[in-house]
């Protein structure tokens, strides 16, 4: 891991050059703007779908074409148990760009990746997670879903939406005690 900003990104492609290219294109994002990023870089979907479940990354970088579970599939793993953080696609091929909006991502990428394309994705992030709360906008959870916001199984545990200040809303894992029944049950 590196860094220690609000940005909490995880970095996905089997390709060790690739990663590393972007790893240095965050470093250099870093060094230009004066501003710290967390990140970690993973060589498969399925050592980042490990980390996912115990960190809250607020970005995914995803090669789309990797042996073995590939970019979307895993997306549609985050996506099960995180529909707030971001997802960028990565890859060398246009071809899955329709697909990609199936779990809402942010933007698509056509390898190799620039600075010119990845930085103003940045700088739209950065800027949001320093935008000021107002008051009236805190965050709102409800631990229990009634029937206006059913309740979905994800990895084990119940989801509930989670509506944010900015307006997305993401997940919060309930646990209900044994024999309580939700509207998904």
């Amino acid at each position: 891991m590196k860094g220690g900003g609000g940005m909490y990104i995880a970095v996905c492609d089997d390709q060790a050059e690739e990663l590393e290219q972007l790893i240095e294109l965050l470093d250099l994002w870093q060094r230009e703007r004066r501003t710290a990023l967390r990140f970690r870089s993973f060589r498969s979907a399925a050592e980042l779908l490990d980390a996912a479940e115990k960190e809250p990354f607020t970005l995914y970088l995803l090669d789309v074409m990797m042996p073995g579970m590939d970019g979307l599939a895993a997306a549609r793993e985050i996506r099960c148990c995180n529909d707030a953080a971001d997802i960028v696609f990565l890859t060398s091929s246009p071809g899955f760009a329709y697909e990609s909006y199936s779990v809402r991502a942010l933007d698509y990428l056509l390898k190799p990746i620039r600075a010119g394309m990845l930085f103003p994705i940045l700088d739209r992030l950065s800027a949001r997670t320093k935008a000021p709360r107002r008051a009236d906008t805190e965050m709102r959870v409800f631990t229990d879903p009634g029937p206006l916001f059913p309740a979905r199984l994800c990895g084990g545990q119940w989801q509930t939406p989670l509506f944010q200040p900015d307006g997305r809303i993401g997940a919060r894992s309930l646990r209900y005690p044994e024999g309580v029944r939700t509207a998904a049950a």
